[in-house]
């Protein structure tokens, strides 16, 4: 019996525990969470997005950040590759530009401090060739 009363109020702890662990402060709502839930807000992001001809762009949330992905259509050679990583390279402060002022906006639109983004490129057969994050840390 003393086994018994022990399991019920150990059980009733749980439940106690369960029923008001939600209880206080509310959770903020994270990039992903307004993105998910505001198609207006992710139809602007979209629409900033310059797709150079010959590619395909896509954008993703993932709690506070965002990544934008280019996909080339076409498979290139080595060479190629490697001119198109050092172009990157080369103007990757005004990648910078172009995407803190993205972060600024959205941080001001969503009131979510520490925004960050990620570009990504892509060869046609999905490997990665080249990426950045923003802000740098």
């Amino acid at each position: 019996m003393k086994r018994l009363i022990t399991a019920v109020s150990a059980l009733m702890i749980v439940a106690m525990m369960l029923a008001f662990g939600g209880c206080g402060e509310p959770t903020k709502a994270t990039l992903e969470d307004i993105a998910s839930s505001n198609t207006e807000l992710t139809k602007t992001i979209k629409d900033g997005i310059e797709v150079p001809q010959g590619t395909s762009a896509k954008v993703s949330f993932s709690g506070d950040s965002f990544d934008v992905t280019y996909t080339f259509d076409d498979a290139m050679d080595s060479d190629l590759e490697k001119r198109l990583v050092s172009s990157f390279d080369e103007n990757a402060d005004t990648l910078r530009e172009g995407c803190e002022s993205a972060i600024d906006d959205l941080q001001k639109q969503t009131e979510i401090s520490g925004i960050t983004g990620t570009i990504h490129i892509l060869n046609a057969d999905g490997k990665e060739i080249w990426s950045v994050s923003y802000p740098k840390q």
